[in-house]
Order: structure tokens, then C-alpha cells, then sequence
């Protein structure tokens, strides 16, 4: 399984980034995540069933953590399905 970023859209008030990820069962399906990083929170979803289901997903969690190495960010938990807190590297010390 690997996550593919294939966008990254800047605007005002957030940041948009989607990734095709790879199924580990089909090589014939992939799956798109779509993470949108604001100023205080970030809103992920992905297309599998799994995330239909339970609100997060194995493809979800290996984009995000994708993002946190290119954009150098901390998540620090789930607040709600799909909504996290935002904190910059910066603001932990």
C-alpha cells in the first residue's frame, strides 16, 4: 500500500491536499483521501468503505502521516469523525 499526494491547492483559509492510495487486496483499486489543513483544525475523509463505516481508515492514517513529514505538522488527536487539532512543530516548545 502506498499514498500518492497528486494535488495541493493553497488558498485564504486552508490548505488542500488529495492522495490516491493503493489497495492491498485489488492492485486494481485505489482509494482518494482528501485533508484539508486550516488554520486551527484539519477535516480528512477517504473513499473506502472502511472510513464510511468508522469515520477513519488505514489509507487516511498513512496520508496523514505523509503530510505530517512534508509539512513538518503535529496532529494531536481525533476530535470528531473527521476534525483533529493543528499544531505547528514551532508551538510545542
Amino acid at each position: 500500500m502506498y499514498s500518492y499526494a497528486i494535488t495541493e491547492r493553497h488558498e485564504k483559509t486552508k490548505d488542500v491536499y488529495i492522495f490516491v492510495v493503493d489497495s492491498e487486496e485489488n492492485p486494481f483499486e485505489s482509494y482518494i483521501v482528501k485533508i484539508e489543513v486550516g488554520r486551527e483544525k484539519i477535516r480528512a475523509s477517504c473513499s473506502c468503505k472502511g472510513f464510511a463505516l468508522r469515520g477513519y481508515c488505514k489509507h487516511l492514517e498513512l496520508s496523514l502521516k505523509k503530510l505530517r513529514i512534508y509539512r513538518g505538522l503535529y496532529l494531536q488527536r481525533w476530535e470528531r469523525r473527521s476534525d483533529s487539532d493543528l499544531m505547528d512543530n514551532e508551538e510545542e516548545n
